[in-house]
């Protein structure tokens, strides 16, 4: 895909050692990554909640 070129090119120069997210993706525009943030956060911490419901559960019908 032509967009991700100049993205394999960053990779390719000498020294590239990132970890931001933004350094390995390639989006067009404004792409909203506070609210990408948020919806991450969000559903992450749902998913957490769920997980100690479930282990909870498990734990009570041994």
């Amino acid at each position: 895909m032509p967009c991700y070129e100049p993205i394999v090119a960053r990779w390719q120069e000498d020294g590239f050692d990132s970890v931001r997210v933004d350094e390995h993706v390639s989006v067009a525009g404004n792409f909203p990554w506070r609210e990408l943030d948020d919806y991450l956060r969000t559903s992450s911490e749902s998913l957490k909640r769920e997980q100690a419901r479930l282990l909870a559960q498990m734990h009570r019908l041994r």
